[in-house]
């Protein structure tokens, strides 16, 4: 016979670990019409997309990349670029206010800033012409076993060529030319 403590216990352990039950209109709650408003409003500029309207839906704070209005690679020297990236995050991060912004990356070679960013501060950002664009940060992800099967990287491998000793040059969507593992090997950019 077990103890009736015990089967207690048990019982208050399961009431803690099982997930209440909710019906589906308890799942999905309701948005305020007026945060609504303000949403499709902030769709409505063309300038922030729909993934992230529909995270702020959920959440007051969201995970963002401020794209900066900088011109493209090759419409400026080098140095002018990163100046000009620099200088627009640098003002960019001084028009929030406290708790608007939570950096967490500031890129060098691409035009942005990437951190968590309230939602009382996106229509505020977007008035400003350094900002361009305000997306969803949804991370990424290396894909070199897809990308060595493509290119026959393992067929090279096992016929004992390794790449020792030759230059090699790389197209990427997303390379973070600061990252300490890549920064002092990269030779140039174009």
């Amino acid at each position: 016979m077990t103890p009736r403590w015990l089967l207690s216990l048990v019982a208050g352990f399961l009431l803690v670990l099982a997930p209440p039950a909710l019906d589906s209109a308890a799942q999905q709650p309701e948005v305020p019409a007026s945060r609504e408003r303000l949403l499709e409003s902030l769709l409505a500029t063309g300038r922030v997309g729909a993934d992230l309207v529909d995270a702020y839906r959920h959440r007051d704070r969201v995970a963002v990349v401020i794209t900066l209005d900088v011109p493209r690679r090759g419409a400026l020297p080098r140095a002018t670029r990163r100046e000009r990236i620099r200088s627009l995050g640098e003002r960019v991060l001084g028009a929030c206010r406290p708790g608007d912004f939570a950096l967490r990356h500031r890129f060098e070679h691409e035009p942005g800033i990437a951190g968590d960013l309230h939602l009382g501060a996106v229509r505020r950002l977007l008035r400003d012409p350094a900002v361009r664009a305000i997306d969803l940060d949804g991370g990424g992800r290396g894909a070199l076993a897809e990308a060595m099967a493509l290119v026959g990287g393992y067929t090279a491998l096992t016929a004992g060529f390794t790449g020792a000793g030759v230059v090699a040059a790389t197209l990427d969507s997303g390379v973070d030319t600061d990252h300490p593992d890549l920064a002092a090997a990269l030779v140039d950019e174009h």
